[in-house]
């Protein structure tokens, strides 16, 4: 005879597991542009370990030299790379349905309706949470257990069309220009990202001033976060607040006769097919709703990571194909616990991983004034 799921099996390790790893994580790559980008170039990479996320940089070139007929050359190893380092963020998202809750509801269905509350919250936590901190938290330069944003190795003003200046500091590395002089025949920019600077009223109004501000901005940017032909070197996305990427397509729709969105296709060399972006210059356009205020982002994710440490294996659950229990691939440990104290029964879902980027390939538009 067939047995009967508990309250208690319907919100179990393996249902919320399941339910993370496929309707939460899902709705988090398909909606949202930057974790969008992330996945489109294949660059989430679970099953990882280690105390620190590590990785090796290429921030130098070979020179090139004239030699004389039969003149000596003496020929030693250039050191190139150089090593950036970040701490993992250890991040959870925790809820409960108590045993009054169950009470009340009285039978099957109406459990199953707390139930789906439940997890949707924890959903619109997850995923609004972790695309805000990937676009505006600043982990600073020591910052240990949070996501390492863009905001991180953005933290500094800037003039026109501009790197920036000021001293900051990204995975161990100074991101001022130039400050990277341990190598041999560094690129004075190789760990510098770009500032460029608009004004806030030009962002507002249409004609000649707006295009100065916004479309020369935005072509002058990917020139400066260009560094090389191949289109791995190529700027590919650009983010804004809602505001701005409205008055941008305003003002294309008055330059030509017909904008168009999502028209870069994801099997070209540059594009990545976000739905909704327009294409300005070769790059795609879009808005994200937890985008700071007059603040846009210009990216390249070939130069892009979300890195994921590997799930414990510590309660021996089973494992449900594709969706539960611990594995190298999953990416949440989920847990469910009867808890007398509180009279509840608790779910908690933890996640571990960091953002890392190469801030050469990032751009930030801001008013500085």
């Amino acid at each position: 005879m067939a047995t009967g799921v508990t309250y208690y099996g319907r919100i179990s390790t393996n249902t919320i597991a399941h339910y993370f790893l496929n309707e939460v994580w899902e709705a988090t790559t398909n909606n949202r542009p930057f974790f969008m980008a992330l996945k489109k170039r294949g660059h989430i990479e679970t099953g990882l370990s280690g105390t620190n996320v590590t990785w090796n940089v290429n921030a130098g070139r070979h020179a090139m030299a004239a030699y004389d007929d039969a003149e000596v050359i003496n020929i030693t190893r250039k050191k190139h790379e150089i090593q950036a380092v970040l701490p993992w963020a250890f991040l959870t998202v925790t809820d409960a349905i108590t045993r009054d809750e169950i009470a009340m509801a009285g039978d099957e269905v109406s459990f199953r309706r707390v139930n789906k509350d439940m997890m949707e919250r924890m959903k619109r936590n997850f995923q609004s949470r972790l695309n805000a901190q990937a676009l505006t938290q600043d982990g600073n330069a020591v910052g240990t257990n949070v996501l390492h944003g863009v905001e991180t190795f953005m933290a500094a003003t800037g003039t026109l069309a501009t790197r920036q200046t000021a001293n900051d500091t990204y995975a161990g590395l100074a991101t001022v220009t130039g400050g990277i002089t341990t190598i041999d025949n560094p690129e004075p920019n190789a760990w510098s990202p770009t500032l460029t600077n608009y004004s806030s009223t030009g962002w507002a109004v249409t004609g000649a001033t707006w295009r100065l501000n916004c479309m020369e901005a935005l072509t002058t940017t990917k020139d400066l976060i260009t560094y090389g032909n191949e289109a791995e070197f190529q700027p590919d996305l650009v983010i804004l607040d809602r505001t701005m990427f409205s008055v941008l397509k305003d003002v294309m729709q008055e330059s030509q006769r017909l904008v168009v969105n999502g028209r870069v296709e994801k099997n070209t060399t540059t594009g990545l097919g976000i739905p909704g972006a327009v294409e300005y210059d070769g790059m795609e356009v879009i808005f994200d709703a937890d985008q700071t205020a007059n603040t846009g982002f210009m990216g390249n994710f070939h130069q892009t990571w979300l890195d994921v440490l590997k799930v414990p294996d510590v309660a021996g659950q089973p494992k449900i194909p594709g969706g539960a229990g611990a594995s190298t691939d999953n990416m949440f440990e989920c847990n469910v616990q009867n808890d007398i104290t509180t009279n509840g029964i608790l779910a908690r879902v933890n996640f571990r991983a960091q953002l890392r980027f190469n801030p050469r390939a990032w751009a930030k538009l801001f008013n500085y004034g």
